[in-house]
Parts: C-alpha cells; sequence; structure tokens
C-alpha cells in the first residue's frame, strides 16, 4: 500500500498541537495551521498527555516563566499552563519565537501546546506568550508599542462642524425591557449547549412593525465568584455566569428610545469552548445569531415562546435587520451574513463592527459595513477589523455597499461593553488599554474615561443604524469622511473614511493611472506587509491596520499602495489617465501620514485637456497621529478635495491630476482615490448572487495509494459573472503554504485541488487517519467563502505493535539497565508513551540511581526509598519515521546493592491496543 511519507504530526496532533509556522519569508509572522472544528474533548486529553510525556522524557528540556520546552532533533514542543481563572479574550493566545515567528498554539483546559518544526535549539528563555498587547509569560521585549519617537502627544483637530441630527440624541419613545430564555442549541464538538438568551429593549408605544437591531457581544470569561474569574461551563456550582450580553443597554436604551427593537444576545457557551475551531467560533456565532432571528420571526407572528416574547407578535419588522457584533461577536454577525439564504425570514441591511476579529478575512458582499477600531486596543491590537473595508474595495461588480472606517482615538477594547468595565461590570474587568503602551494608560493624554467611551460607541452605532436603514443623510456623513462630527460623542476625536458609495475609482488596484514626479518628489509602488526580505514595503518593518490582520496569517497577495515624498514646496506627483468626474462632488484619497517630523500637506492641481487648470485645497488636511494612536499612527486618514465648477475646470476630460507639495517635506502612502458624491446607492450585488465557497470541515480520502488525491470543494450561488478566489494547501510535512489564484465560472459546481502525497510506509497511530493538508479558500472578487479551512485526511492503516528485544536487563553500579523497544512499523507522529516503576521483592531505591537523571523524571515526588513510590515516571519517545529506542536507567558507582536489586518498569502500549509490557531488571554487586 503506498502511504504518504512520515509526517510529524498526526491529524490529532496536528489539530490540537501543531499550530506552527509557513515560510520563512514572512518578516513577523507565518502561517499557522488551521485546526478542524469540534476537536473531541478525548483527542484534547490524549494530547495533553503525549505533551507531558515528550517534556519528561526530553534531554534537550529548558522551562522559564511557566514555558517548558523540549526539543528533538526536528524542531520542540513547547507548553504554558495559564493560571487558574485565565481571563478570556477575543485575540488569540500565541507563542513568539526570537526569530520573529509566530505560533498560534491550541488549548486544552488551561494548557496551551505547540510543535514547532524548524527549531532544535530553541530555549524557553526565548520563548514570549502573547495574547494581543499583552505578555503573559517569557521575554517581556516580544510585544513594543509602535510608537514613533516624532508622534505628537497633542490629538488632532477634529472638525468643527455639527451634523445637523445629531443620532446619538435619545429619541421621542418609553422604552421597555426583558430576557428570554429558550432551549439551547447543540454544536457538533461541543461538550455542552450554547445558551438561547437574549435582552430585549423596544419601545413601548411606538405603532406599527419596527426594524430590528441585534447585538452580539465578544468572547470574555463566562464565569466568576466574588472578585475571581472561574473555569468552567455551565458554571459551576457556586459561581454565576458573566453578563457580557447585559452590556450594551445604554446602546439598546438609546436605540430603543428612537424606534428600534434591540435584541442583545448572549453566548458564553460559545467562549468557553470554541477553541477547537479554525476560525475561532465565527461560524457557530453565525448560526447562533441566525437562530435567534428564526425564533423572532415565529414570535413576530404569534408563535408561543418564552416568557416576555408575546410582548413581539405584530412588532418586528425583520426585513430591516442591523446587526452589531463586538471583537469575535463583529466577525460573527459578518458570518451571519454571508450565511443569508433565499427564503430566510429575515433580511439584514447593515452591520456594525466593533474592534472586531476577521481571522477567515471574510466580506458580506452587499452589505453596508461601519466597522469602529478603537486606537487603545489591547486585545484584537493589531486593528484587523480595518480589513472589512480595505478587501471591500472592488469586491463584485454591482456591489455599491458603504464601507467604513470609523477611529476612535484613545478607546479601549472594553468600555464599550459596561460589564467589561471596572467599575460598574457585575463581574470582575479590566482596563486592555493599559497594555498597549505607556501613551495609552489610564491617564494618559487622549485615552478616553469609560462614560466617554460608550458614548462615542451609542452615537457611532445609531449612525450606522440609522444610515443603513432609513438612509439618513446626517448620519451617514459621520460615516463617509465627511469632515463632521456629533455633540453627543462629547470631546472624543473620531475619524472616518469610506470606501463605496457613489465613488468612482481614480486610484485603485483594479484602477492604475500612470503615476510621475516633477521636481524634488518620488513615488513608487509599495506592499502594505512586508511578505518577503526583497519586497518594497510601504512602512519598512513596522505594521498598520491596513493588512496586518494577514500578517503572516495567508501568502494571499495584498493590493499595492502608492508611495509619495518631496523634499521641496511645489514638488509634484502627478497622475494622468484619469476616469470622467463629471458627477462628482469632491475628490478623496485614503492618505497615511507615517510618523515624521513635520506635518506634510499638499494641494491638488487640476489641469483638464483644454489645458485649463485649478488648485484646490483641502477641507480637512491629514495629520500627523499623536501618541496615543499607537498602530494607528499608519491608519489611513480621508481628505477630502471639492471639485471646481466646471466653469474653471472640466472634470468629465481631467488631463492630470498633481499632488502639489505645500509643505518643504514629507511623507504620504496613498491607499486609493475617488471621485465621490453625497448618499448611498443601491447594489445590485449580494452574497445570494455571487459564487458561495464553504471548505469541507475534514474531507477523507478513502486511499492512499494514489500519489495524487483531489479535494473538491462545492460551489454554490447563482451568478452570470466569473469570481476570483485565493486557495491555499499548508503542507503539515514541511509547514509551508503555496497558493494561486483560481477562476470560478458562472454554473461551475465544485472547486477541486489536487493535493501531492510522497510515498513512504509510515503509519499512523490516530485511529481517525492523518492529515495530509490542510485547504483555505479566501474571496477575492465576485465570491463569498463561508467555512474557509478544512483538513484532508487520509486512513490510517493498522497500528505497529510495540515489543522489547528482551524483557530482561543487567547491570552493575556505574552501568545501566539497558532495554531496547522496537515497532513492527516507523509512525507518521512519532510515538510517546510513559513508563513507571512497579513495586518488586528486594527493590531498587531511588538512592541507587544517578540523582540528576532521576530529578529530570520527577515531578514534586520524594527522591528517597523504593523506585515504586517516588512518583518517578519515564517518558518514552520513538522519533517518527523510527522503529526503535534505548530505555536506559543509570546505576550510581557508588551503589550498595548487595544482596542484588530488582527493577520492575510498566510501560503503557494502550495507544496500540496492546496491553502493558513488563520489563524487569536485575542490578548486581561489581565483581
Amino acid at each position: 500500500m503506498r502511504r504518504p511519507r512520515a509526517a510529524l504530526l498526526s491529524s490529532a496532533l496536528a489539530l490540537a498541537l501543531a499550530a506552527t509556522l509557513g515560510p520563512a519569508a514572512a518578516v513577523a509572522a507565518a502561517p499557522a495551521a488551521p485546526q478542524a472544528a469540534g476537536v473531541s474533548a478525548a483527542v484534547h486529553t490524549e494530547v495533553t498527555t503525549r505533551v507531558a510525556d515528550a517534556l519528561r522524557a526530553g534531554a534537550g528540556r529548558t522551562s522559564a516563566d511557566g514555558i517548558a520546552v523540549v526539543t528533538d532533533d526536528d524542531g520542540a514542543f513547547v507548553s504554558w499552563t495559564a493560571p487558574a481563572g485565565d481571563r478570556l479574550t477575543d485575540a488569540r493566545t500565541e507563542f513568539r519565537l526570537p526569530d520573529g515567528r509566530v505560533v498560534q498554539p491550541t488549548v486544552t483546559g488551561r494548557t496551551y501546546g505547540a510543535r514547532v518544526l524548524g527549531a532544535p535549539d530553541l530555549k524557553a528563555r526565548d520563548v514570549a506568550v502573547v495574547r494581543g498587547s499583552n505578555v503573559l509569560a517569557g521575554r517581556a521585549d516580544a510585544v513594543t508599542a509602535p510608537v514613533a519617537p516624532s508622534a505628537p502627544t497633542t490629538l488632532p483637530s477634529r472638525p468643527t462642524k455639527l451634523v445637523s441630527k445629531d443620532p446619538g440624541t435619545p429619541g421621542r419613545y418609553k422604552t421597555r425591557a426583558f430576557t428570554y430564555s429558550s432551549s439551547g442549541m447543540t454544536v457538533p464538538g461541543y461538550d455542552a449547549a450554547v445558551e438561547t438568551r437574549a435582552h430585549v429593549v423596544m419601545p413601548r408605544d411606538a405603532k406599527g412593525t419596527r426594524p430590528v437591531v441585534v447585538l452580539l457581544h465578544g468572547r470574555h470569561s463566562v464565569c466568576y465568584q466574588g472578585d475571581e474569574i472561574v473555569d468552567g461551563w455551565p458554571c459551576p456550582e457556586g459561581s454565576r455566569s458573566i453578563p457580557s450580553y447585559l452590556g450594551y443597554r445604554d446602546q439598546q436604551n438609546l436605540l430603543a428610545s428612537q424606534g428600534y427593537v434591540t435584541v442583545s444576545i448572549s453566548a458564553n457557551g460559545i467562549n468557553a469552548q470554541d477553541h477547537g475551531e479554525n476560525d475561532g467560533g465565527a461560524g457557530t456565532r453565525a448560526d447562533l445569531v441566525r437562530r435567534h432571528l428564526t425564533l423572532l420571526s415565529q414570535w413576530n407572528r404569534g408563535t408561543k415562546g418564552p416568557r416576555g416574547t408575546e410582548k413581539l407578535k405584530g412588532k418586528l419588522k425583520l426585513s430591516r435587520v442591523v446587526t452589531v457584533g463586538h471583537s469575535r461577536g463583529g466577525e460573527g454577525v459578518s458570518r451571519a451574513a454571508i450565511k443569508s439564504r433565499a427564503g430566510d425570514p429575515f433580511r439584514i441591511v447593515g452591520q456594525v463592527l466593533v474592534a472586531p476579529t476577521d481571522f477567515a478575512t471574510q466580506v458580506a458582499i452587499g452589505i453596508p459595513t461601519t466597522v469602529l477600531l478603537p486606537s487603545c486596543d489591547g486585545d484584537v491590537s493589531d486593528l484587523q477589523g480595518q480589513a472589512y473595508v480595505d478587501r471591500g474595495v472592488g469586491i463584485a461588480s454591482g456591489d455599491h455597499a458603504l464601507r467604513s472606517s470609523v477611529l476612535v482615538l484613545g478607546a479601549n477594547h472594553n468600555y464599550f461593553n459596561s460589564e467589561w468595565t471596572p467599575g460598574v461590570s457585575q463581574a470582575p474587568s479590566w482596563d486592555d488599554g493599559e497594555g498597549v503602551s505607556t501613551s495609552c494608560g489610564p491617564k494618559a493624554a487622549g485615552r478616553l474615561t469609560a462614560k466617554q467611551q460608550r458614548a462615542v460607541g451609542a452615537t457611532y452605532v445609531a449612525a450606522a443604524v440609522k444610515a443603513y436603514v432609513a438612509r439618513d443623510a446626517s448620519a451617514r456623513s459621520l460615516l463617509d469622511g465627511s469632515p463632521v462630527r456629533a455633540r453627543s460623542a462629547g470631546s472624543a476625536t473620531v475619524l472616518s473614511h469610506a470606501v463605496g458609495g457613489r465613488r468612482t475609482a481614480v486610484l485603485t488596484a483594479d484602477r492604475q493611472p500612470k503615476v510621475s514626479v516633477r521636481g524634488k518628489a518620488a513615488a513608487r509602488s509599495c506592499s502594505l506587509v512586508p511578505r518577503s526580505a526583497d519586497a518594497v514595503t510601504c512602512f519598512g518593518d513596522e505594521l498598520s491596520p491596513h493588512g496586518a490582520g494577514l500578517m503572516g496569517m495567508s501568502s494571499l497577495p495584498l493590493d499595492p499602495a502608492l508611495a509619495v515624498g518631496w523634499t521641496a514646496k511645489g514638488a509634484r506627483v502627478r497622475l494622468t489617465g484619469l476616469p470622467s468626474l463629471s458627477h462628482r462632488k469632491w475628490l478623496t484619497m485614503r492618505v497615511v501620514v507615517p510618523p515624521q517630523r513635520t506635518t506634510p500637506s499638499f494641494d491638488l492641481v487640476l489641469t483638464d485637456t483644454a489645458g485649463r487648470s485649478a488648485t484646490v485645497k483641502a477641507e480637512h488636511a491629514p495629520s500627523r497621529m499623536p501618541a496615543v494612536a499607537n498602530l494607528a499612527s499608519r491608519w489611513a486618514q480621508e481628505v477630502r478635495f471639492r471639485l471646481p465648477a466646471r466653469s474653471k475646470v472640466d472634470t468629465s476630460k481631467l488631463a492630470r491630476v498633481d499632488l502639489k507639495a505645500r509643505s518643504a517635506s514629507g511623507m504620504l502612502v496613498v491607499l486609493d482615490a475617488y471621485g465621490v458624491s453625497s448618499g448611498q446607492r443601491r447594489s445590485s450585488a449580494s452574497v445570494r448572487t455571487v459564487a458561495r465557497v464553504s471548505v469541507p470541515t475534514t474531507t477523507r480520502i478513502t486511499s492512499a495509494d494514489a500519489a495524487t488525491q483531489l479535494v473538491r470543494i462545492p460551489v454554490t450561488g447563482t451568478r452570470t459573472r466569473s469570481a476570483r478566489v485565493w486557495v491555499e494547501h499548508l503542507d503539515p510535512r514541511t509547514w509551508s503554504t503555496t497558493g494561486s489564484f483560481r477562476t470560478i465560472k458562472p454554473g461551475q459546481t465544485s472547486l477541486d485541488v489536487r493535493l501531492t502525497v510522497p510515498e513512504d510506509d509510515a503509519v499512523s497511530l490516530n485511529p481517525n487517519g492523518y492529515d495530509i493538508g490542510y485547504v483555505t479558500v479566501i474571496a477575492d472578487r465576485g465570491a463569498v467563502v463561508d467555512n474557509p479551512t478544512g483538513a484532508v485526511t487520509a486512513p490510517a492503516g493498522k497500528l505497529p505493535t510495540l515489543a522489547a528485544i528482551s524483557t530482561d536487563a543487567t547491570a552493575t553500579p556505574g552501568g545501566s539497565l539497558r532495554w531496547e523497544l522496537r515497532l513492527t512499523e516507523p509512525t507518521i507522529e512519532g510515538l510517546w508513551t510513559t513508563a513507571r516503576f512497579a513495586a518488586v521483592t528486594d527493590e531498587l531505591a531511588a538512592e541507587h540511581l544517578v540523582p540528576t537523571w532521576l530529578q529530570a523524571q520527577v515531578a514534586d515526588a520524594t527522591l528517597r526509598g523504593p523506585l515504586s513510590s517516588t512518583g518517578a515516571e519515564l517518558g518514552l519517545t520513538i522519533a517518527s519515521g523510527a522503529t526503535s529506542m534505548i530505555v536506559e536507567v543509570p546505576v550510581r558507582r557508588t551503589a550498595q546493592v548487595a544482596p542484588a536489586r530488582q527493577v520492575r518498569l510498566v510501560v503503557d502500549r494502550s495507544m496500540l491496543g496492546q496491553p502493558d509490557l513488563v520489563l524487569t531488571g536485575t542490578v548486581t554487586p561489581a565483581p
């Protein structure tokens, strides 16, 4: 039988241990091995035991600050156990290595473990355990604050113009509230059901049906007792559930007073059990949102439900639903929109994503989207939610959905939720912004108080709801880059930029005008993410929210940006080959102002084909970002120029546009540029009119005999245009990632991926088979992806047997008892097992063995007396692809063994389905 080449990890271990790195070309991170959803608790327990065995067995073992590392010829095992009551957060826990690589471990209870290949010399002191901006253990310098020394301490000027109708002002309706609880949602792979519970706040006397706003909180600890976080789900006796879903009541009350029915969903059951899902639980959160919306539709029709839901009968306008998701809840509600199907009894018309994760790099086609980014986010500290806006540029023909990014300077991650806020929450809570940098400490210039931050969140969520449901122009202007502000947001500095809507592309990845320079200026195309050592990057080794979320998580090529600079006033960067802007009111640019000593400034000079020119100044010039911006110092500000009257320049026939320097020097990175008009534009494209791809969680091949295996990924959706997706294959033998763009034609029903399976004779210890690869699909144009990643699994084959060449051994003082163990066939993942000392007559004592060897086998056990009483346990390892090992027990040269002493060693062979193997030994006096 033809079998794949021996890999270091099997399906079970790869799923639960070996999240490690891909291409060495990545500068600050590399792809992490995906996990399959629904990995069983039994597999996790088995893997945890094997990690412990490997750590006990390893001669290259080191430990520091609770981090344990054991090395072999191929790499290392890294393990860290979180303290009891460890806080759950939305950011994933990572191991960071000294060469810049980032490893995403899997978790079993509170123990995090990962296999790292290519690091045979790794030491525990070189590893850091990082979550968001916080170093939990290890090297304190593993996270550095991305604040340039030249960053100003003062905030940039806020727009002076106030919106005409403030969306943060309470409405005319009185409100009423209740909480409902229905039967739980069963999730494959979860040990306990997920609760179906939500808090409703609705207008009391509003007539007719009312639009619905659904809110979903993020990943937070789920249980507490007094001032301590408690592990477990359901919550253990004596502890209470943390009511994260009640943390948006201020937001709910505001929207309900304005006439909306608001429903805030509890998701603690997911938070406690999503560690085994490759997408961080986004798909399960989406299913929970859709479950609630389906129930709401039933209760709206009069179906009997839990107490309180009778108040909803005939009150819900479910054709107008806006979803609001915080952190992992943001990714969850976005996936809920992607999962939309014809026949759904509800329709999502917009979404607000507050400090969201974006692990799968998804865009909901046709769904207007607002992303709130807090500059002092200490949890999702790379501000990866920016990708929902950037990836939406040109995502599908006919998609005109407005996608806006709202940067809240001085806001942290947690304070948008009152139940995550110290001083007002029922359960223990914390300020995540403290760990970002000194510039984001609680007393730092520009930090918002919790009350100020919730006010900003309420205003901008309400603005998005009004813009997307009522198409309110005043509310929309807070989101689309217009230089306006709302009084209800207080003194906070809030900036926005947008793509989509009524925009004509002037400079994007799909529309590239010719670029030239005049005078002492320079311009070049640059990459937002340093994919390789020779890449021309926009910010050197520094990161930006634009692309930071993809750093190391994928090899997907990113759209380029345009870096420009000048060293003299009047220098110009010229764009030619421009579209007609005759029906546009402004020309806007999304511009990053990298940290520099002075603020760069520029005008636009527009020249038409008749030679007429006009110089226009920015309505709101870009500023250098303050220290409190942190990573957001490289976030793109919208610079808006009002186009001149046609009597001055014919904007339908532009010959060129010049960026003309006003300052003596400056550096800018231009992401894109557009001709813009006020208002929104309806989309003809939606998640139901494009190709829909969902990678099977597991594809099982029936035989490993073929050198090439076919993975067939279903493609659905009615569409008339071709789509393009990025398809990646992660090879678990080498942890290298290869990817390519693939075209999906109209009518195509599957996407076929072929994997090469090199020949070998090794077998797997996992009865469920072993992974020969992982496939990930990311939508690029004209497609949406539901489940993004799946494992390809080969059958395990017959288990080998383990035996001893001889079960008896003899030694004298100064020598060693030695037994050779052999497998009938090599294994793919390597064999880890244990051997314990059993009682025997005239038993050898601990004092008879070499002390340093014995101490390496014992954890918190006595080192005196018969070996069977010491707790000593040997870790035994047969490497991947190997078939034998030596078990050795060294005897002290000075050991007094008259009369002869006996040893009985019991080897665990349960993973092979064999009974224990008993080894015996005799130590006799030296002749």
